[in-house]
């Protein structure tokens, strides 16, 4: 499997990355360097049903009193990114969701991280050492990652 690995020990991690808030490229917010808990609070957002750090970032919010509109909730990210993209609210996002018509900016406080990378079978391990497959999908991300660390900064 491609995809977040948590802790798991099988995983081989590709990279780590944190979490920032998605807006719009023309929301109000653009352009702040970080965003306090204070700056969404009257913010409508978009919860992904699905993320990885949805509690964290519940627990996050609730902790300091704040309880934004949730206008949509879905399990979707491009739908989610599609809500964003539309002005319809903000989310909150690994930092590789970063795309057209998006901009990502740091919560203040809120720094989880997730991992990600491949993750085989306990039976599969010993297959994948030495692999072709995995030595070009480890190259490539390593590449993305460079391409994206240089442009944006974000990763």
């Amino acid at each position: 499997m491609l995809g977040a690995i948590g802790d798991d020990a099988r995983g081989r991690v590709l990279f780590e990355e944190g979490f920032a808030v998605a807006v719009a490229k023309d929301h109000r917010l653009v352009g702040r360097a970080t965003l306090a808990v204070a700056d969404v609070a009257e913010e409508t957002m978009i919860v992904r049903r699905h993320c990885e750090a949805l509690a964290e970032t519940s627990r996050f919010f609730t902790a300091r009193g704040v309880r934004p509109f949730m206008a949509a909730r879905t399990v979707s990210d491009d739908r989610a990114l599609t809500y964003v993209r539309a002005g319809l609210g903000m989310t909150v996002m690994p930092l590789s969701f970063a795309s057209e018509g998006i901009a990502m900016i740091p919560l203040t406080g809120f720094d989880p991280t997730r991992r990600v990378g491949l993750l085989v079978a306990n039976d599969s391990a010993s297959r994948i050492e030495g692999s072709v497959m995995v030595a070009a999908i480890e190259e490539t991300f390593s590449e993305l990652r460079a391409a994206h660390i240089g442009t944006d900064g974000i990763i």
